[in-house]
């Protein structure tokens, strides 16, 4: 069992391809870079029932989560690494949501958030595309993601 960073779920591993960790939170299989997850100790004095009724209780924690997600981060102002943080955060609360589109603000300013998000998350089998947002509604400072 693993617990993902940032993220009250505790989550059990599937497989493990490079990189890219495959994980069963509750009933949802989700890919989470293996970098955002902390390996957990269960001391074996647990019984299977105690750890059962623990899952369960994430479970429903997870649920009241993802009920008032909002499909807009605002990351303006944030460093970089604080920024790449929120937004692994944020896309794995859309996922868990059922989300399938997220806007993600982060200005237009000096620039170096909007490239350094779009490599961070380019190439990860859960996003299918990217863009800016239409010009009425923000155009280069807020990057619209669109989910698998």
């Amino acid at each position: 069992e693993v617990k993902i960073d940032s993220q009250d779920a505790i989550a059990k591993v599937i497989s493990i391809k490079g990189n890219q960790v495959e994980v069963m939170v509750g009933e949802l299989r989700i890919h989470v870079k293996k970098s955002r997850l902390q390996k957990l100790h269960i001391a074996p004095s647990y019984s299977k029932k105690k750890v059962k009724k623990s899952s369960s209780t994430v479970g429903s924690s997870m649920i009241k989560s993802t009920a008032n997600f909002s499909s807009e981060l605002d990351v303006r102002g944030m460093r970089t690494i604080e920024a790449l943080g929120a937004v692994d955060a944020f896309i794995d609360k859309a996922i868990i949501s059922g989300t399938q589109a997220v806007n993600i603000l982060h200005g237009k300013g000096n620039g170096i958030l909007r490239p350094m998000i779009r490599q961070h998350l380019k190439g990860l089998s859960y996003i299918q595309s990217m863009e800016d947002a239409h010009e009425d509604r923000g155009g280069a400072g807020i990057t619209v993601i669109n989910l698998k």
